[in-house]
């Protein structure tokens, strides 16, 4: 009906940011006032949007008649069909293009599966199976091929795919003057606790030649005050066993962080199995060396979900990040 999922059409939003404007907008729309904000989409970004929406969909519809084309073959006195979302899709005509033996699906449709499906019915007062599949193709190919028309003309993508966008409370720029959007938190600051007796950096100057002159490269662009690295804290891998193949690595965090504070648990990993990406039924988890020694050494039974899990030193370094 040439409307599109909400959850497609927000997740294409979102694939199409750039990174830096994620971490833009991450931040307020997570927040408890997330609900009365709304994403900014600039004129730039809806016409990223538009070209992917138009890439996407196509590859879809053409994966699916080249599936088609391969499995007709054998069937209908080896058929080839257009596979291509290009010169007219589903209704190619290869009169109208001058090129090649191959006849598009609508025409396909017409002579083959309906036709075939109304003498079935006129015979035996029923669809021939062949014909129930193919019209069951066909309305997959259908809605591929409007929802494609639906975002390859701008004032058609404009009407819906724009429109709907807005009804989802998205602020999309109409013209440049809009498209400059609000400004958000460059990024989601985790506290971490600082390291106790650490000494204040100190600037640190940079080095100007005596007749005055700063070289190139250390330019005003990179001749900067910086302060110099701390160590970072040594870290422990912690392996968590016993594990619910429903549990995730943010079920991990929040039993740990419950237990010892969200800035101490550094890192959480659950390893999947390639085929199925289904969990492996263990974990670790990553803490500084002191709290992890506190989690081995304290005698506490740990229970994540339903399950008693066991908690023990990893034969693997961690990470050490604060």
């Amino acid at each position: 009906d040439g409307n599109y999922h909400p959850l497609f059409l927000t997740a294409a939003v979102v694939a199409t940011m750039p990174p830096e404007e994620v971490k833009r907008q991450a931040p307020i729309l997570l927040s408890p006032e997330g609900a009365q904000s709304s994403i900014a989409l600039t004129k730039r970004h809806q016409h990223v949007l538009r070209r992917y929406l138009i890439f996407f969909l196509s590859q879809k519809l053409e994966k699916l008649l080249q599936n088609l084309n391969n499995g007709l073959k054998a069937h209908f006195n080896n058929v080839e069909l257009w596979t291509k979302a290009t010169d007219g899709g589903l209704q190619y005509n290869a009169a109208d293009s001058g090129s090649g033996n191959a006849i598009g699906w609508q025409a396909f449709f017409d002579s083959y599966a309906y036709a075939t499906s109304m003498e079935v019915e006129k015979r035996y007062y029923a669809m021939g199976s062949d014909s129930c599949v193919l019209t069951l193709y066909d309305g997959s190919l259908r809605a591929l091929q409007v929802s494609i028309d639906g975002v390859r003309i701008h004032d058609k993508f404009a009407k819906g795919v724009l429109k709907q966008l807005e009804d989802f409370n998205m602020n999309v720029a109409r013209d440049e003057t809009d498209s400059i959007p609000r400004k958000l938190p460059s990024s989601i600051d985790i506290p971490r606790k600082p390291p106790q007796d650490a000494p204040a950096p100190e600037a640190v100057k940079p080095h100007v030649p005596s007749n005055g002159q700063v070289p190139y490269s250390q330019s005003s662009a990179s001749a900067v005050s910086a302060a110099p690295k701390t160590e970072k804290t040594p870290a422990v891998k912690l392996h968590v066993g016993n594990l619910s193949y429903a549990t995730g690595p943010s079920d991990l965090f929040e039993y740990f962080s419950g237990l010892y504070g969200r800035e101490n648990v550094l890192e959480c990993h659950i390893p999947t199995e390639r085929e199925t990406n289904r969990s492996r039924g263990f974990g670790f988890v990553t803490m500084p060396k002191e709290i992890a020694a506190l989690a081995l050494d304290s005698g506490r039974k740990h229970q994540i979900g339903d399950r008693l899990v066991k908690v023990a030193a990893s034969n693997t370094a961690g990470s050490g990040r604060n």
